[in-house]
């Protein structure tokens, strides 16, 4: 299991804003759980942007008025008509505080408040910073398809805005549970999917940040080779159109070497096969394939493939490479995610000098 400290400075790697003065004191804090680190960040979050002023959209909505104002709905307006009661359906174009983006930063720190592991201090503070939202409805969080179009919606607010709402993805995403019924409950912690996700985020962060002169980047690769479909007759797709684009976690680059690391995080990253342990065989046939995509992308250049695991609770490890007849190396390293976090830094540096001989040691976390 990951130290919750260790978590937040995870969180700080992947989501750079965490790194920002208002935030620097957490490291030093001392959390009862994950619900209460995920509260406290996004209390400094709210009340900063409280200062700045809540965003306001335009929204329709319709209303019963005295007076007509904006569109008028006649449908709707006809049984106040018969009724001879003096009043219009309309529909009105609102410059409102009470916008899908508002209403999902309030439901996420409704969904705070209630959390066991949130004490009892912080819920008083989300009470006092609810006041100041009293205006703003809530919002459907238990409609993930709705939560995420909010969320990676193109007219969402830079900054702070769209710091916010990417930290209501993640705490949703760990801590609710929608059961068969369709009510909200709360999970205790992350599962290895949404953990995953974080850990392939920190990484990338962690070497963008000390490695930055080997531009380690997500890398899109597609299929070497040309397309030999000829269309004879009827209707039918091309083979070569239908072949999925291959995209890393992550591509490190040097003028003689190219490292591509793929993080996986398993609770049990072995599986019995034969009675006999092995990785999962998906895992190395979708690194080599990328090798094979990044050989022919930088010829002369030597390719090395790594799987990055987060150690299991087992305690075991992995380690080791091999080498294929074309020169291509591929190997698997694992890193301890509780121990404490200056070792965690010490262990990926210790693998970017042992697969990128070119590099210098970065310093610090």
């Amino acid at each position: 299991m990951i130290p919750v400290r260790n978590l937040y400075y995870m969180l700080a790697y992947a989501y750079r804003f965490l790194r920002a003065e208002n935030y620097q004191d957490m490291a030093l804090e001392s959390f009862q759980g994950v619900a209460e680190l995920y509260a406290r960040i996004f209390l400094i979050g709210m009340h900063a942007q409280l200062k700045q002023g809540l965003l306001h959209k335009y929204e329709w909505k319709e209303e019963e008025l005295k007076t007509p104002k904006g569109r008028i709905l006649f449908k709707e307006s006809l049984p106040a008509i018969r009724q001879h009661r003096k009043a219009l359906f309309c529909e009105v174009d609102d410059f409102s505080v009470d916008c899908p983006e508002n209403q999902l930063l309030k439901s996420t720190l409704l969904l705070l408040q209630q959390h066991r592991e949130v004490t009892q201090g912080t819920r008083q503070e989300i009470a006092q910073l609810l006041h100041s939202l009293a205006p703003i409805g809530t919002f459907p969080i238990a409609d993930r398809a709705y939560r995420e179009r909010v969320i990676n919606s193109r007219e969402r607010r830079e900054g702070r805005y769209r710091e916010l709402l990417s930290l209501c993805g993640i705490f949703l995403d760990d801590l609710l549970l929608t059961n068969e019924r369709g009510e909200n409950r709360l999970r205790n912690y992350a599962d290895d999917q949404r953990l995953s996700r974080l850990y392939e985020k920190f990484l990338l962060a962690f070497f963008q940040k000390h490695y930055r002169e080997f531009n380690p980047k997500v890398e899109t690769l597609y299929w070497p080779g040309q397309s030999l479909g000829k269309r004879t007759s009827g209707k039918g797709w091309n083979f070569a159109e239908l072949l999925p684009v291959m995209r890393t976690d992550m591509v490190l680059k040097t003028e003689k070497t190219v490292l591509v690391i793929d993080a996986k995080y398993y609770s049990h990253p072995l599986i019995e096969n034969y009675q006999r342990e092995q990785l999962h065989s998906a895992n190395v046939y979708q690194l080599h394939t990328y090798m094979s995509a990044l050989k022919e992308k930088y010829s002369g250049r030597q390719i090395s493939g790594l799987l990055l695991y987060a150690q299991s609770d087992d305690g075991n490890t992995i380690y080791g490479s091999i080498e294929f007849p074309d020169g291509m190396r591929m190997g698997g390293e694992t890193l301890n995610l509780g121990a404490p976090f200056e070792d965690i830094a010490n262990a990926l540096h210790n693998i970017i000098a042992t697969w990128l001989p070119e590099a210098k040691r970065a310093p610090g976390v």
